[in-house]
């Protein structure tokens, strides 16, 4: 290539702007939280006949954790079938005598007013059959439900009840507690003015922008760095009228267990921003 011919793309090249990434880092005293927490709870009442776990191991969605003495909804289901079963029959009754009336009325041998009588007596038999039907299945739920499954996995506390105790279902009573360990919350506060400082660096509007911007690092309290990095999740919406601080949450991940709920944790929050030399 001739040397004409290079110059205009060797100008080019040293008029071209070179992105780099400056760093900016953070500390804060951060603290461990589950990422999830659910309650446990009943939703008929009853005797605590079972309990299947005893805490501190880990449940998968769908386990079974404890039954509710199911006698009572047994019978329930059993005297919900009668009623259908009766109320299907006279449901036979009252379509076969809608039918002969309506025949009658066709031949002129029957009365008006006494096929209309057949035709109600027919509707309300319905009516009363899918009565009975809803009764049906308001008995099979609450007998599924003296079954209590782990809404999520996680790992599970420590029996919040006692096999043998009654427990009520109007507002539920707490059995246990899922919590989910992996991955983890992370809460830190930070201040409004770094906040603000770090948005107009990074050169973003919004707190969901400048996220995609910062790594997450943790020290333990042995002074060791923890092996895992994580990522902001979300802050609070509003601001410590005390310390002008805004609480955020980091996400990190946790397969370890290394991490425990309340653990106090320093987190280094690295800002990569984008600039041209």
């Amino acid at each position: 290539m001739k040397l004409l011919e290079t110059l205009p793309i060797a100008l080019a090249l040293l008029v071209m702007p070179t992105v780099t990434l400056a760093e900016s880092t953070l500390r804060f005293r951060g603290r461990v939280e589950p990422s999830r927490t659910v309650i446990v709870a009943n939703h008929v009442k009853g005797v605590v006949q079972e309990l299947r776990f005893s805490g501190g191991e880990h449940v998968t969605a769908g386990d079974l954790l404890a039954l509710i003495d199911p006698r009572d909804f047994e019978i329930a289901v059993r005297a919900a079938r009668a009623a259908l079963a009766e109320a299907e029959a006279a449901l036979r009754l009252a379509d076969d005598d809608a039918r002969r009336q309506a025949e009658l009325l066709a031949r002129a041998t029957g009365s008006r007013v006494a096929a209309l009588r057949a035709e109600v007596a027919r509707d309300a038999a319905v009516a009363e059959r899918d009565r009975r039907l809803a009764e049906l299945d308001a008995a099979n739920l609450a007998l599924r439900r003296a079954r209590v499954h782990a809404p999520i996995s996680g790992t599970i506390s420590l029996p919040l009840v006692t096999e043998g105790a009654f427990v009520e279902a109007k507002a539920g009573t707490a059995l246990a507690e899922i919590v989910t360990l992996d991955p983890v919350r992370v809460a830190y506060e930070v201040s409004y003015a770094e906040r603000s400082q770090a948005l107009a660096m990074a050169e973003v509007a919004t707190p969901t922008e400048l996220f995609e911007r910062i790594e997450l690092t943790l020290t333990l309290p042995s002074g060791r760095d923890y092996p895992h990095v994580g990522r902001p999740l979300a802050e609070s919406a509003a601001i410590d009228p005390e310390t002008g601080t805004i609480t955020v949450w980091g996400l990190f991940p946790n397969p370890g267990r290394t991490l425990v709920p309340f653990l106090e944790v320093s987190v280094t929050a690295s800002l990569r921003v984008e600039s041209d030399r």
